[in-house]
């Protein structure tokens, strides 16, 4: 019951504050992860179709499991120092994972950039919410990439 009142009050804050810029977002930590444990995988598996879809399975095993036990360690540890800090933890946790506000409003940055200004200004904007290369995007690519985002997220 608690994570559903985290939930609710995670997507209270999110739509009323968004992503502060100034607080670095989980899933650019989790991507830095990512592209971290790709490198040493990719060293370990050969580049076939099956060795490049058991280290993905790798990736995706690891990344979440360890993301619940890190944050279920926190929220414990802050509980047992009072109740509500850890469910503070949880709330603030929720509101990032969301990230509604924010994510639309990059992507609507991204189309008023294809509206009034360059693809490169629309490419920079793009970059900021997805992990692909931008550099060699159309118009088009720009918005697919930011639907995509869109409707990943």
């Amino acid at each position: 019951m608690e994570i559903i009142k985290c939930a609710i009050i995670g997507f209270l804050l999110d739509l009323i504050l968004g992503d502060p810029s100034w607080i670095i977002h989980p899933v650019i930590i989790m991507g830095k992860i990512i592209s971290a444990l790709e490198k040493y995988l990719r060293k370990l598996f050969p580049k076939t179709k099956n060795g490049e879809l058991v280290a993905g399975a790798i990736i995706a095993l690891i990344l979440p499991t360890v993301t619940f036990i890190l944050c279920y360690i926190a929220i414990m540890l802050l509980k047992k120092i009072h109740p509500i800090l850890g469910t503070v933890l949880a709330c603030i946790w929720c509101w990032q994972a969301l990230a509604m506000k924010g994510l639309r409003d990059e992507t609507d940055a991204v189309r008023e950039k294809l509206i009034s200004s360059s693809i490169e200004d629309a490419r920079q904007q793009v970059s900021r919410v997805v992990g692909r290369d931008t550099n060699t995007l159309d118009a088009a690519g720009v918005t697919r990439a930011a639907i995509e985002t869109s409707a990943e997220n």
